[in-house]
């Protein structure tokens, strides 16, 4: 049986190194998971849909940092890959609004379950994001979606 393929897009490489760790170590489903990694700035050179097709579960950093600012990229791009390339995503942060967001495809620090708890649910279901997911999102970060003025 082939491995489940996790690609792990991220603002800086720390996070993403990271949770391919704790993916290795602690494997959400039986047999591991092969994982993938990039940040936000590759994403348009190195990902291509060859590249995109076999992946089962896509985690994305919620925040990218610009210049002149901040974004809630993983927002954005969570619904460019489940709308284009019809993949499952999950939202990763930092912040505590676990419990203020209700979405299977949005994780934080607040949330209930441990982030290899919500990787595991997600690949086992294999659900994709509803524009409901999407829409609670946006509303909870609505301040950061705009892409920062650029100098």
């Amino acid at each position: 049986m082939r491995r489940p393929v996790v690609l792990i897009v991220t603002d800086q490489p720390s996070l993403g190194v990271s949770i391919e760790r704790l993916l290795r170590f602690v494997p959400p489903v039986e047999g591991g998971v092969d994982c993938r990694r990039c940040i936000y700035d590759q994403q348009a050179v190195f990902l291509s849909p060859k590249l995109i097709d076999p992946v089962s579960l896509v985690v994305l950093e919620l925040i990218r940092t610009y210049v002149s600012g901040r974004r809630a990229e993983g927002v954005t791009s969570s619904r460019e890959y489940s709308r284009r390339y019809g993949k499952v995503c999950l939202v990763v942060s930092g912040f505590a609004l676990g419990k203020g967001i209700r979405s299977q495809h949005y994780w934080d620090v607040a949330s209930k379950d441990l982030l290899e708890q919500r990787i595991r649910t997600l690949l086992r279901a294999g659900e994709q994001m509803d524009e409901r997911d999407i829409v609670r999102m946006e509303a909870a970060f609505q301040d950061l979606l705009r892409v920062p003025r650029q100098h």
